[in-house]
Formats: C-alpha cells, sequence, structure tokens
C-alpha cells in the first residue's frame, strides 16, 4: 500500500515473494524484541561522545544491547 501511495495516484503495487519475506523477517524481529523485554534480556548502556581536541564529553548514547 505504502509503495502504491509513494507512486502516485491510480498507481497498483502487486505483493510478491520478496515482500512477503521482508514482512515476514520484520515481525520476527519484532516478536524477537517483545520476548527480550519480557525476558529482561536487554541492557540500556551509556556511551559518552568526547570532543578529541578538548577531551570533553559533548554528549552521549544510549545503547540498548
Amino acid at each position: 500500500m505504502y509503495k502504491a501511495k509513494e507512486r502516485g495516484p491510480g498507481e497498483v503495487e502487486t505483493f510478491d515473494v520478496e515482500m512477503r519475506t521482508r514482512a515476514l523477517k520484520r515481525l520476527e524481529i519484532e516478536h524477537d524484541l517483545h520476548r527480550a523485554v519480557e525476558r529482561d534480556e536487554l541492557r540500556l548502556h551509556w556511551q559518552p561522545i568526547v570532543d578529541l581536541d578538548s577531551g570533553d564529553i559533548v554528549a552521549a548514547e544510549a545503547l540498548l544491547r
């Protein structure tokens, strides 16, 4: 649907094997993430972003592992 909308009014997009494969892979990843949350398998880590010239920490990014 989204591909057809991107192409403009009156356009058609055929659902093919590749689209099905990508959709199933997305569902599998989503399911695995939900299961990881339920099992408390994810940990949050903070990683500093350092200015290499001054050595100062200028920001941080959150990494979920």
